[in-house]
């Protein structure tokens, strides 16, 4: 949170949206603690999705990220559904 927030430091958008493997405790644990970290340096939370699977349908999910053009989207995930993401 604190890297996101100095990268984000000179710029007016802050915000950010989630997205999270819904059958992954370490991965929402981690979105816990990154939001509680976040709210205290100034980063707002807009929007978090929880996901199934490895390759899950991002219809939805897009459409939200092309609607608010976060500063950044957080993938607190394993390797194979984070890297589909960012694929994606």
């Amino acid at each position: 949170a604190e890297e996101s927030a100095e990268r984000l430091a000179k710029q007016s958008k802050k915000d950010y949206m989630t997205i999270t493997a819904s059958d992954c405790m370490a991965c929402k644990d981690f979105s816990r603690g990154f939001d509680a970290a976040a709210s205290k340096l100034g980063l707002k939370k807009i929007a978090e999705f929880s996901v199934i699977g490895q390759q899950p349908d991002l219809k939805q999910i897009k459409e939200e990220v092309s609607k608010h053009h976060p500063a950044f989207v957080l993938l607190p995930n394993y390797s194979i559904l984070s890297s589909y993401l960012i694929a994606s």
